[in-house]
């Protein structure tokens, strides 16, 4: 878990937020199954890990593919957010996340890494 006090830094700060999941998650990945990852108060539940990864919505995360680099948790979560509602907003899905993600206009596709989108 992230602890609250820690939240401003990992979020203010791209390689403070990348030293903490090296330090914190990777040294037991994959030999352990991590199923959530708790920042403060906030936490992504099963339903949200088996929204995220049915039927594609999370392929290019994996090691080797396009969007895998960086390896961050603001990154994947950006893709894999971007990714779910793209594929499923048309069934009624929301795009908030409890609270963890906001529509923006800005495209944060990097590189060979192209995020889906949605025309409104």
């Amino acid at each position: 878990m992230v602890p609250n006090d820690e939240i401003p830094i990992v979020a203010a700060n791209q390689s403070a937020a990348d030293q903490w999941v090296r330090d914190n998650v990777l040294s037991y990945y994959p030999n352990t199954m991590i199923r959530y990852i708790l920042v403060g108060n906030e936490v992504l539940s099963n339903k949200d890990d088996e929204r995220l990864w049915r039927n594609g919505t999370c392929d290019e995360l994996v090691p080797g593919s396009s969007c895998y680099q960086p390896v961050s948790i603001v990154s994947h979560a950006n893709y894999a957010f971007s990714s779910y509602w793209a594929k499923f907003r048309e069934n009624g899905e929301t795009c908030h996340f409890n609270g963890l993600a906001v529509q923006t206009t800005i495209d944060p596709s990097h590189g060979s890494c192209k995020f889906p989108y949605v025309s409104l």
